[in-house]
């Protein structure tokens, strides 16, 4: 089984010009193939604001809605754990103030359920050579400063997920070593099947779960991007 390189792997295609889905649109290709995500609303002004925080239970996750920007953590766009109604606001008002100063367009911001647990990466390159390549490693930041990631060609079966799953040097801490909580290895062997099924079936250049957060009690794709 061929196993790329991680920078051969995050390759970008060079035919045609690319584009990133929507939120909304990423959200829709996450549920056909049963990816679960958190449970989120999408406030234009403040008062809507107000409203969409009534549908959930502190903690909360803010994101900047603007698609002039892919990764909103780089530019401030993202807030975690917003405990009160007053904090929301102030982060929505700090989202304005990004795209007013950077010039981007302002479309709101998300509010997204807080799920915890552990940060892995699922995701999708459609490698020139080798066609859909699926990786699996941690998440989050990690991904790009630790590098502990393994990849398989598409399509990938129960046992290559689970293998993937084992190659990486983070195994342990899913495992539940020092008495830390094991995750649910089933729920992750599901998203990587679904992201293979989704380069086998769908015009995907690049998919990112990340993160995808993963506990005893399944998982939960925070962040979906996709490159069509």
């Amino acid at each position: 089984m061929a196993v790329l390189s991680f920078e051969d792997a995050r390759k970008p295609l060079v035919s045609g010009p690319s584009k990133v889905l929507t939120f909304e649109d990423s959200q829709v290709l996450a549920k056909k193939y049963r990816i679960r995500t958190p449970r989120y609303g999408i406030a234009r002004t403040p008062v809507e604001l107000s409203r969409v925080l009534g549908r959930y239970k502190y903690p909360v996750v803010m994101k900047l809605v603007s698609p002039d920007v892919v990764h909103k953590s780089d530019v401030g766009g993202v807030v975690m754990d917003v405990r009160s109604e007053a904090d929301a606001h102030k982060a929505f008002e700090k989202f304005w103030t990004i795209c007013r100063k950077r010039r981007f367009t302002f479309r709101g911001a998300l509010v997204q359920e807080q799920v915890e647990g552990t940060y892995v990466l699922v995701g999708l390159k459609r490698d020139p050579q080798f066609g859909p390549v699926v990786a699996f490693g941690l998440g989050g930041v990690f991904v790009e400063i630790m590098k502990d990631v393994t990849f398989r060609v598409c399509p990938v079966s129960d046992k290559d997920a689970d293998e993937m799953v084992k190659e990486i040097k983070g195994y342990p801490i899913l495992a539940g070593a020092r008495g830390s909580e094991r995750v649910d290895m089933k729920a992750i062997r599901q998203a990587i099947k679904a992201v293979s099924a989704i380069g086998m079936r769908e015009n995907v250049r690049e998919l990112d779960l990340n993160p995808l957060v993963v506990s005893k009690k399944g998982a939960w794709a925070v962040d979906v991007r996709v490159v069509t």
